[in-house]
């Protein structure tokens, strides 16, 4: 996990209009997600919108095993436990989500992303246009050199510019 002192965070976007234009498109992305969930949780079934959260999950992380246990998920799809644990059981029948200790898997992200709403691609599809350049293909965060004007300019291309310090 990186971290930045939030002074010398507020400084880089005081100092730098790349880096504040940065935060104001990712502050665009987090409410475009917001609204896309709050119709999310009124027009789609419970199934639907749980493969949506780990489609996203696996957008964030690259892999397709998610570190994810069931009382955050629960808390992230606004049920309780008890209920999210039926729900899995049913993915689960269905061949969607295989269920491990403290970690579920999606074995097969195209049926994954087949039996999700289209609330996922929507809200992918807007990160990719708005945060295009700081993002690799699937939705993992690359690093940018924020001092270059045009390397946050979405739909660059991402490119890795070195290691990220931890």
């Amino acid at each position: 996990m990186l971290r930045i002192e939030a002074e010398r965070l507020d400084a880089a976007k005081r100092a730098s209009d790349a880096v504040r234009d940065l935060f104001v498109r990712y502050g665009d992305c987090l409410l475009a997600q917001v609204l896309q969930s709050v119709a999310c949780n009124a027009a789609h079934p419970i199934e639907r919108r749980c493969l949506r959260w780990l489609l996203t999950l696996q957008d964030r992380i690259g892999t397709p095993d998610l570190p994810v246990m069931h009382e955050v998920l629960a808390n992230m799809l606004g049920v309780r436990r008890a209920y999210l644990t039926e729900v899995l059981g049913r993915l689960r029948r269905d061949g969607l989500v295989e269920i491990g200790h403290r970690r579920l898997t999606l074995p097969d992200r195209a049926r994954a992303e087949a039996a999700s709403c289209e609330c996922h691609e929507a809200v992918r599809r807007h990160f990719a246009e708005v945060l295009g350049a700081v993002y690799a293909p699937g939705g993992r965060m690359v690093a940018v050199d924020a001092s270059k004007p045009d390397a946050l300019r979405p739909p660059a291309v991402a490119v890795t510019l070195g290691e990220a310090r931890r």
